[in-house]
């Protein structure tokens, strides 16, 4: 089961998520992840989308590791929905949004 988790903390993903936290942390917003006034709202999409797809792998390895069905299957809702949104963010990137 460690060796599972380790190899998650070591995917691209993760590793995605852990510098998006680390720069909330450093701006200041105390662990908490606050969009600025001057954040585009595709940016913004782009973020919290990929912020939904991390915990949505995150919810799916921890329910395929304690044979939880539910927490699975929550975990593919929400890495699916993640990836909706942050494909709605490149969209409104592309059109200026």
């Amino acid at each position: 089961m460690s060796a599972e988790i380790a190899e998650l903390a070591m995917s691209e993903t993760f590793h995605d998520f852990n510098q998006i936290a680390f720069r909330a942390f450093k701006a200041g917003s105390r662990g908490r992840f606050q969009m600025t006034n001057t954040t585009t709202t595709s940016t913004h999409d782009k973020v919290e989308g990929k912020v939904h797809e991390v915990k949505g792998a995150v919810k799916e390895k921890v329910g395929e590791l304690t044979n939880n069905p539910n927490l699975q299957d929550e975990g593919t809702a929400e890495k699916f929905n993640g990836t909706v949104e942050r494909k709605v963010g490149e969209v409104k990137k592309v059109f200026g949004s």
